[in-house]
């Protein structure tokens, strides 16, 4: 944990996404119909509260998570499956939990989507087993596929055809 952690500030900052429809955007409007006004610097990364004290920093969104860990930010807007991973490596290495989500906000749903190549012809999940899977998420690729049976022989997961963001490689 960072020496900084517990350091009081007379400012809050909150993390949020850069860019982006639909985490960025959605993010701002709501801050803003919330009464904030910033000013942004020169490098576009950090955003001055006007209105009130209370500040932005604009980053990745899979950095917003370790921000919050490491006290850089108190607050941050910021997707379940960057939360969730994030969460999930933490406990791969015993690691305790750094943060927790307050509320789902109503925007910047997302899914996990398994992709194959386009010669393949598609007979169903059974077709993965014993596949290794490329992924960003290899925390929450196991939760989010869950198994159709007890004792599962394959996952039921969702794919989409023509996709190549995420490569399963054949057998």
């Amino acid at each position: 944990m960072s020496p900084h952690r517990y350091r009081p500030r007379d400012r809050l900052r909150i993390a949020i996404q850069k860019s982006g429809r639909r985490l960025a955007e959605p993010a701002r409007s709501l801050l803003a119909a919330c009464g904030l006004s910033w000013r942004e610097s020169r490098d576009k990364l950090f955003c001055y509260g006007e209105s009130l004290p209370v500040d932005l920093l604009l980053v990745r969104d899979d950095d917003i998570p370790g921000l919050i860990a490491d006290g850089v930010c108190d607050l941050g807007i910021v997707g379940r499956n960057e939360l969730d991973e994030q969460a999930g490596a933490r406990a791969r290495k015993g690691l305790p939990p750094a943060y927790r989500a307050l509320r789902g906000l109503g925007f910047g749903q997302c899914r996990l989507m398994l992709a194959v190549p386009d010669e393949w012809e598609w007979s169903g999940p059974a077709q993965l087993q014993g596949t290794r899977i490329a992924t960003s998420y290899p925390a929450i690729l196991p939760t989010g596929c869950r198994p159709k049976v007890s004792t599962p022989r394959w996952w039921n997961c969702p794919v989409r055809w023509k996709s190549h963001r995420a490569w399963v490689p054949p057998t």
